[in-house]
């Protein structure tokens, strides 16, 4: 249970050994994986065929340095071994640890009849704990592509559309951004709140030319048409 939060998968819990931990920087990285095929157990890469390095939260630093002092931890020991050593299998590490501890935690626990009696089990499923660090992971703050990184999925789409639920609606926080009184008014030329502000230019006649500015594109000044004027004569007499 202590493990959720790193989002490792049953393979990846059960094949972890110690020299893929380190504690002092809170990492761990994910080689390898356990998987039981017609009863035996099978070494193998992780789902992804890919290896990646999972973030260890502090206190699960703690917790695992604590927890492996009073146990062998060569480099290639298990992690989590079988109280006769060796690898545990899936199916064993839901009856004997996880399912228990998810009971005591009160968990999904319903309760059935069993062997005449009643009995508490658990719905809670050990994937449902990638669920939750996943949950965690977003309300941290992470990117799609940090979980993806963390989950070990294989892209960023196959993350997007599982858990892409999950982020809050970007419409809401966009909605809130937005001014009370809707876009604010254009400025008029000029500037200030003069007692012009509002008037509209005048029109100009048909016989009237404007000059416009190049850089800023304001009206300038009217500009009467000039009548031709006539040729000027040289000093010898010649136009």
């Amino acid at each position: 249970m202590r493990v959720g939060p790193t989002g490792l998968r049953p393979g990846e819990i059960t094949g972890l050994k110690v020299k893929r931990l380190d504690l002092l920087r809170g990492k761990v990285e994910v080689a390898e994986a356990l998987s039981e095929v017609d009863g035996a157990l099978m070494w193998g890469t992780p789902k992804t065929h890919e290896r990646r390095v999972v973030r260890l939260p502090r206190f699960l630093c703690d917790e695992l340095a604590a927890y492996l002092a009073d146990r062998s931890h060569e480099p290639d020991d298990l992690v989590f071994a079988a109280p006769r050593s060796g690898p545990i299998r899936e199916h064993k590490l839901m009856e004997r640890y996880f399912e228990p501890a998810a009971v005591r935690a009160g968990l999904g626990v319903r309760t059935i009849h069993r062997r005449g009696g009643e009995v508490l089990v658990t719905d809670l499923r050990i994937h449902d704990l990638r669920h939750t660090a996943a949950s965690l992971l977003i309300r941290e703050g992470a990117s799609i592509k940090t979980l993806q990184k963390q989950l070990g999925y294989k892209d960023a789409v196959q993350t997007l559309n599982r858990y892409g639920h999950l982020y809050p609606d970007e419409l809401d926080s966009l909605a809130d951004r937005r001014p009370s009184q809707g876009a604010p008014r254009a400025r008029p030329f000029g500037g200030g709140d003069g007692p012009n502000t509002d008037r509209a230019l005048p029109r100009r006649g048909p016989d009237r030319k404007s000059r416009r500015s190049v850089t800023c594109g304001c009206g300038g000044h009217d500009i009467p048409e000039r009548e031709p004027s006539a040729p000027r004569r040289r000093s010898d007499g010649r136009l």
